[in-house]
């Protein structure tokens, strides 16, 4: 897969209101995207409140954290102050502010905690070079990850579409295309190929797992537009799009369904022998089903027959 460090990782049920709603639901993935990522950083506690004290000084810092600050200031617990003496002609030097931020965690687990998600925020945004509200981006994360389904798949976006998609006017067909694309990797995962059908593709695109979770309460204007790429002809021509111009390989020959791969990993040459090996190795163990299930009838007919031939044999002893 490529760089996976440029991609924002999120829940599928996010994708359900993306047709209708494109600003809103990319803001969402965004959000919990930037969270999501922020949960593989590393932390040492020293750089944790070498952050906060800047964050206090230079802006940025969240509001529940900035209080709890004042507070302390106010009971005189730490000496940060509006002259911000940690800066000096060779730089920011706040060994003392650290210090007392580092005994502040000691005394105060939940101030801890939420100086630990503000350095963790604060590396994920500027691993992505965005800036944003960074306090809202960690409330709206964490409501989104309260609505997750159990067993939800998660599934990957490009940094890059989110803002182009999100900034830019797309058309119906641009936006089923980035879905499409979504949906296929999301059922390839880091498989080289797979063998998939249109039903899962559509309903992926949709952000639901399977035809089974696509139920009444997907309102008339997604509905419409479901209907619509669910149907052979225009999932046809969204497949044949991505094809052409982003890099996705399908193949399908008299088969239920269609294989699927990307072209980094298959040519269509190859993907056409891998379909056609895989279903010859299918029709080879249909076979093998076959001739095991007509030898199993044939023994048990068999059987029937002897058992019924040993008792009509046997001399009547009743007169």
């Amino acid at each position: 897969m490529e760089n996976e460090f440029q991609y924002f990782q999120f829940p599928l049920f996010l994708l359900r209101d993306l047709f209708i709603d494109k600003k809103k639901t990319l803001n969402q993935i965004l959000k919990y995207g930037l969270y999501n990522y922020s949960k593989s950083f590393e932390y040492d506690e020293t750089e944790v409140a070498k952050q906060v004290v800047w964050g206090f000084y230079r802006g940025g810092l969240p509001a529940i954290l900035k209080k709890k600050l004042n507070d302390y200031i106010k009971k005189e617990v730490i000496s940060l102050d509006e002259e911000c003496s940690c800066f000096d002609i060779n730089g920011f030097n706040p060994d003392g502010e650290i210090y007392e931020i580092l005994e502040i965690f000691k005394i105060d687990k939940e101030f801890q905690l939420q100086a630990f998600e503000y350095y963790k925020i604060n590396k994920s945004y500027r691993h992505f070079k965005i800036d944003g509200n960074m306090e809202a981006c960690l409330l709206a994360a964490k409501q989104i990850e309260k609505l997750i389904p159990e067993k939800e798949p998660y599934v990957m976006i490009n940094s890059d579409h989110v803002f182009d998609f999100r900034n830019n006017e797309k058309t119906v067909l641009e936006i089923a295309q980035l879905t499409m694309f979504i949906a296929m990797r999301s059922i390839l995962g880091r498989k080289k190929y797979c063998k998939t059908n249109r039903k899962l593709i559509t309903c992926r695109m949709f952000g639901f797992r399977n035809i089974k979770d696509v139920d009444s309460t997907m309102d008339t204007a997604n509905r419409e537009y479901f209907d619509m790429f669910i149907n052979r002809y225009h999932f046809d021509k969204i497949k044949t799009l991505l094809e052409l111009t982003w890099y996705v390989v399908t193949y399908s020959n008299h088969t239920r369904g269609l294989y699927i791969a990307v072209d980094k990993n298959m040519t269509h040459r190859e993907l056409a022998f891998a379909a056609e090996k895989s279903k010859k190795k299918n029709q080879i163990l249909t076979l093998q089903a076959k001739k095991k299930d007509a030898k199993n009838q044939a023994v048990q007919q068999t059987h029937l027959l002897e058992k019924t031939s040993k008792a009509l044999s046997r001399p009547n002893d009743r007169y």
